[in-house]
């Protein structure tokens, strides 16, 4: 994905989200930009663990917090948890923002282990 199509996305899927949580609907306009990023965490988990932290970086904010958390790094671990820990890990020990973030995270589909280890990440008690 080239940074222009990034910073797109990301600017669309940080606005898909407000305007969900202002209007009380799903705005279709922006929905691509959801659908986007959930296939990118399918296919393309460099990228999409990539554009993750990207959003986090661009807006703190609760609703994206909490869209970002229990949405597209949820789907992320519940696909790729196994691959993946070790860098979510290191980035949680680096990054206070995504630590936060982690915490926001829900068990979902987890790979028990993995839902272990996010969780200690996070500083919650297992």
């Amino acid at each position: 994905m080239e940074t222009r199509e990034r910073e797109h996305l990301i600017a669309t899927w940080i606005k898909h989200h407000k305007d969900s949580r202002a209007s009380g609907t799903v705005p279709d306009e922006t929905f691509w930009a959801w659908e986007e990023l959930d296939r990118l965490c399918s296919i393309d988990p460099d990228a999409a663990l990539a554009t993750i932290l990207q959003i986090l970086a661009t807006d703190q904010s609760d609703v994206v917090s909490e869209n970002l958390a229990a949405g597209p790094l949820e789907d992320l671990l519940v696909r790729h948890g196994k691959e993946f820990i070790n860098r979510v890990e290191l980035e949680a020990t680096k990054n206070p923002a995504f630590k936060l973030l982690l915490g926001g995270v829900w068990e979902n589909a987890m790979d028990p282990t993995v839902w272990a280890r996010v969780q200690r990440a996070a500083g919650q008690k297992c």
